[in-house]
């Protein structure tokens, strides 16, 4: 009905009219194209940032499992050098121990043989008993078996294990893990001092986090009851 009604109209335009009237109808159809395609443009473009943005999380998740393995590679490594170093410091104190005792025992029988046949002083004053070589001798096996017995790897936490990898070795973890290690086993603080002194340099300890440093000392020095700087 209102297709007829609208040629009827039509047919009283003149020419020109029709044209002006066809024109309209064009321009409308255009700006109407236009307007879908400028919509379905911004959404293309919507839906690439999108895209961008899932591969850049999908890069970092990848990234962050491939540490995630290694600090795992790097635990169990760690956790076995520890077994290992315990059992290795308790033979070695153990077997320090019973051979300082074994090898003070004759020096204890020699000094009473020797205290019999000498006779006492006629005094007034009693004088103090001097300690005995082997008291002495007992006294550094106990000591020694105490810079032994404690282990850097129980004072040394999760957290700060990694913080001395990043701060002092520049994240060699290897590095670290040895220094400890021979640090644990040794029970003279010259050598210790010396081994300190040269990692101090060879990482540039002076450049690294103040903080980091002082607690890297303080429980290296807990070990050996003494300053090592």
């Amino acid at each position: 009905m209102m297709s007829s009604s609208f040629e009827e109209f039509v047919k009283t335009l003149s020419e020109g009219q029709k044209l002006e009237l066809l024109a309209i109808l064009l321009r409308s159809l255009i700006n109407k194209d236009s307007q879908e395609n400028y919509q379905l443009i911004k959404r293309i473009e919507t839906l690439e940032k999108q895209l961008a943005s899932l591969e850049e999380k999908y890069e970092a998740l990848i990234k962050l499992l491939a540490e995630i393995s290694i600090l795992k590679e790097q635990v169990r490594a760690l956790e076995t050098a520890v077994a290992n170093l315990i059992t290795e410091q308790q033979t070695k104190a153990t077997n320090t121990i019973m051979n300082q005792e074994a090898s003070s025992q004759p020096q204890l029988e020699t000094t009473s043989t020797k205290a019999d046949k000498i006779e006492p002083k006629k005094t007034m004053e009693s004088k103090e008993p001097e300690p005995s070589q082997a008291t002495a001798t007992t006294q550094q096996a106990k000591e020694v078996s105490n810079i032994l017995a404690h282990d850097l790897w129980k004072s040394i936490g999760f957290n700060e294990r990694f913080a001395f990898i990043r701060e002092l070795f520049q994240g060699n973890a290897e590095e670290f893990t040895k220094l400890i290690n021979t640090l644990n086993a040794t029970t003279e603080m010259k050598e210790a001092r010396k081994l300190l002194k040269s990692t101090h340099s060879q990482y540039n300890w002076d450049q690294a986090d103040e903080d980091v440093v002082e607690m890297f000392y303080e429980i290296v020095e807990t070990k050996f009851g003494s300053s090592l700087r």
